[in-house]
């Protein structure tokens, strides 16, 4: 009889439906991608790099943010700057962290501009108090001067009275409520002293940041942070001046240059026990809050900050939410709360609080809060077994806040996984939840069960996957590993999960989901992913939980590199037990196609049983061909490789029929 080429299947991600025989898909697959869109391509995933040095084999909370890696494990916080060197904070005891940013969204604000800030050719726009300032140009940070400020009727030397400012006008623009503004200025003393900064309203206003500049004799960057309690635009008579201004230097004269504003971000970390706030500077502080009790009229500043589990930003009105209390005495200032409890921030203001300005949700159900996140308006609250969902905001017969949401109750299809922040991913199409029970996606409504096609594999119904000889037999999601676990990429979503085989190996690694094609596929890595993000700079950014030299710190995945950090990436493809349009047929394949680059391995099996003896490929001019072969009813091919470098677009077997059935 003669031979003829079968019509390829195609290539699909892990589909493990009862019934696997001829559906589209794999059976079993490690360490591959799928290209997109169009026909599928079949790749091996992309390798890791190593990135810095600092050991963060513990970190189970991580964010973006401005520029930054911010990270918390075990006591420690850490920001991580463009070179991924990391400074580092210790804290009160507590695991795991919650990392969250605030503000970031606010980067795309025009920052306010400041007058004659590199003084190349005058002093305009600055004026100082029982002091002298002339413009340098014998002493510089870059040319052509500097603005020095001294006192020469006291030998240069200045006094505690002496004041810097800029003028009226100056800086020009709007800075609005909320928004978390940073000047910058390089400065340098003629010895080293201190000198006290003001950014804000500076006079007769509590509307202003001020810090303390230990000035040393080199040239060095120092920055003031400050958040406007409502819109000021420059010029509009507020009725104080708004500006930069330097007071109380220590018998020193000092030079500027080099002013700058921009629009900052922020992130906010909690583990339960502490509230760490993280700027982009590199500094990190456990700050107090200003609260206002119900029977007071002000904020009172200096009050014990909240110490939650988890806190998210609301979207709707930009109020940083706390969530997921231990303690009884967690709140702000020491208030009520339970696992029960989340307490909002005053709007735009992260670290000012409403004692009132709570919600108890669903308490006495047993469960506690474990997890939050926002999509698009909607703020997602999660408890094991239901969810809330806060959209919008409204105000009671008092004035009082009363903060709308509804309850999705029964969401996960019974399953009694206990949520954790890692579990809970926001994506461009909705919020994606990984419980024992598999992976489900909301929009706000009732959660739709997403993996049907790898439900064997978390009801761990191993006698349906039996046949697959070394196959998976479970995936479990990774439990209390802190935020960040389950993250999306340039669209893909990344669960980090705990893989077992039917060998009894297991193994840690991604179950990664393609948003537009809705295909599944896994990767083993030689790293345990704890937490990961999305950066605009590096890719995908993970942290392991693996304790091994040079492997302790963040790891790059960004779509270059073709190794895990040295070690070669080991992959496989296995197709369906495929009839080929003839389930009662025997076909007997008797040579193959392989259309791709590289080389790969090629093995047929036939009838549910395992794959034989594999064949090296090689595709050196686009097709290769494999005389390796199988004989039955059902057949199935195995492509393997075990480096990188390899693309496989088709597979086409060459079929005789050999015996029809009846």
């Amino acid at each position: 009889m003669s031979f003829a080429p079968a019509d390829f299947p195609g290539f699909g991600g892990l589909n493990l439906a009862a019934d696997a025989q001829d559906s589209p898909g794999a059976v079993d697959l490690s360490n591959v991608t799928l290209s997109q869109p169009g026909p599928s391509r079949l790749l091996p995933r992309p390798g890791y790099t190593r990135a810095g040095t600092t050991d963060l084999s513990g970190v189970t909370g991580i964010a973006y943010v401005d520029g930054y890696s911010v990270t918390g494990g075990a006591t420690n916080l850490y920001v991580l700057d463009a070179s991924l060197r990391a400074s580092k904070t210790d804290f009160t005891t507590g695991d795991p962290w919650t990392v969250v940013s605030f503000g970031g969204a606010q980067s795309e604000l025009p920052a306010p501009t400041i007058s004659n800030a590199s003084f190349a050719t005058n002093t305009t726009g600055w004026g100082a108090s029982g002091s002298t300032i002339t413009r340098d140009t014998g002493t510089f940070d870059t040319t052509p001067a500097s603005l020095r400020w001294d006192n020469t009727g006291a030998s240069d030397a200045l006094g505690s009275g002496d004041t810097l400012s800029t003028t009226s006008g100056s800086p020009a623009g709007t800075f609005y409520q909320g928004v978390r503004y940073q000047i910058s200025v390089r400065m340098k003393g003629s010895a080293t002293g201190t000198v006290v900064g003001n950014f804000g309203i500076l006079s007769g206003s509590t509307d202003i940041a001020t810090r303390t500049f230990s000035l040393t004799t080199s040239w060095t960057t120092y920055t003031i942070e400050w958040i406007p309690t409502q819109t000021y635009v420059s010029g509009s008579g507020t009725g104080a001046a708004l500006g930069f201004g330097l007071t109380s230097p220590t018998a020193i004269y000092m030079y500027l240059d080099t002013v700058a504003f921009d629009v900052t971000g922020a992130a906010y970390a909690v583990n339960g026990a502490a509230f760490g706030k993280i700027l982009t500077d590199n500094t990190i502080s456990a700050p107090t809050v200003s609260t206002q009790a119900a029977s007071e009229t002000e904020f009172t500043a200096g009050r014990a900050a909240p110490t939650p589990y988890t806190v998210a930003v609301q979207p709707k009105d930009n109020r940083l939410v706390c969530w997921g209390f231990d303690a009884l005495t967690a709140g702000p200032n020491g208030q009520v709360s339970s696992g029960s409890h989340a307490y909002f921030s005053k709007a735009d203001q992260p670290e000012k609080y409403d004692e009132t300005d709570y919600v108890i949700l669903a308490p006495g159900d047993g469960e506690t809060g474990r997890a939050a996140c926002a999509y698009n308006d909607y703020l997602f609250l999660f408890k094991q077994s239901k969810f809330f969902v806060f959209y919008g905001n409204s105000v009671d017969s008092t004035g009082g806040t009363v903060f709308n949401y509804r309850t999705v109750g029964n969401a996960f299809g019974g399953s009694s996984s206990a949520i954790y922040q890692g579990q809970v991913c926001s994506a461009p199409s909705g919020v994606y939840v990984i419980t024992d029970t598999g992976v489900w996606k909301t929009t706000g409504g009732a959660p739709q069960l997403v993996s049907g096609a790898l439900s064997p594999l978390f009801a761990q119904n191993v006698s349906t996957l039996a046949y697959q000889g070394t196959g998976y037999t479970r995936l479990a999601p990774r439990s209390a590993t802190g935020s960040g676990g389950a993250f999306w990429h340039q669209g893909k979503v990344y669960f980090s999960v705990t893989i077992t085989r039917s060998t009894a190996t297991t193994s840690s690694g991604w179950l990664v989901l393609d948003e537009q094609s809705g295909q599944w596929v896994v990767w083993e890595l030689a790293d345990t992913p704890r937490v990961g993000y999305s950066s605009p700079i590096d890719g995908a950014v993970f942290a392991s939980g693996v304790s091994t030299t040079n492997r302790k710190c963040l790891l790059l995945m960004d779509g270059t590199a073709t190794t895990d950090n040295g070690t070669a990436i080991a992959s496989y493809y296995t197709s369906p037990y495929l009839t080929y349009g003839e389930p009662k047929a025997e076909k007997h394949v008797r040579a193959s196609e392989l259309h791709g680059t590289g080389t790969v391995t090629l093995a047929w099996g036939k009838d549910l049983q395992t794959h034989g003896t594999a064949e090296s490929v090689a595709m050196s001019s686009g097709i290769g061909h494999a005389r390796t072969g199988a004989r039955g009813r059902s057949l199935s091919f195995k492509i393997a490789a075990s480096a990188a470098g390899w693309t496989v677009n088709r597979v086409v077997p060459l079929l005789q029929t050999v015996r029809t059935g009846r």
